[in-house]
């Protein structure tokens, strides 16, 4: 059987013109004679896996700001020093 193999991770791609660049690596695709491919479905799912990654990595490289958890400590940090100005307030007076 004939197939797509990526040079970089040694995956065989089914002879579609949709597997000639590699989905995992972007990497171009030599085809191969002799070689056993990944069947339809599986390459299908890897491939929607790696594009899952690659946005969800944009995505996380993009967001811009403090994490949450970040912003969840900043106001307990910032609640806390209210808290401890109100009562030096109420030990003055």
């Amino acid at each position: 059987m004939a197939a797509w193999r990526c040079d970089l991770c040694l995956t065989n791609w089914p002879m579609t013109t949709e597997f000639k660049t590699c989905p995992d690596c972007q990497q171009r695709c030599s085809g191969m004679s002799n070689a056993k491919p990944l069947t339809i479905d599986e390459a299908k799912s890897r491939k929607a896996h790696a594009l899952f990654e690659r946005q969800y990595e944009k995505y996380d490289a993009d967001r811009a700001g403090p994490s949450p958890e970040d912003v969840g400590k900043a106001e307990a940090r910032e609640l806390a020093q209210r808290w401890r100005e109100i009562e030096a307030v109420y030990e003055q007076g």
